[in-house]
């Protein structure tokens, strides 16, 4: 990591562990769009571009392995199918 760039590198690292924590939590609740009231929704789809912007920001800047983002990705694909099914 180069040094003037390393806080900006932390800070995507503390956004991204904590976007996936609270997509993590949503993913275990179950919750479906049909369980959900409008403003909850667009919530979470809002939520969804958010989170997946960051996750670029990540790939993009190599902050985990390719690895470790491919696996967490899943948990992205899984918050799309909630908000669809």
């Amino acid at each position: 990591m180069n040094s003037s760039n390393e806080p900006d590198l932390i800070l995507l690292k503390e956004r991204y562990d904590n976007a996936l924590k609270d997509l993590s939590e949503f993913n275990n609740s179950g919750k479906t769009y049909k369980e959900m009231t409008l403003p909850e929704f667009k919530e979470q789809v809002g939520l969804f571009w958010l989170r997946s912007d960051i996750w670029k920001q990540a790939l993009e800047n190599g902050v985990y392995s390719k690895e470790k983002l491919d696996e967490d990705f899943k948990q992205f694909k899984m918050h799309a199918k909630r908000l669809l099914l």
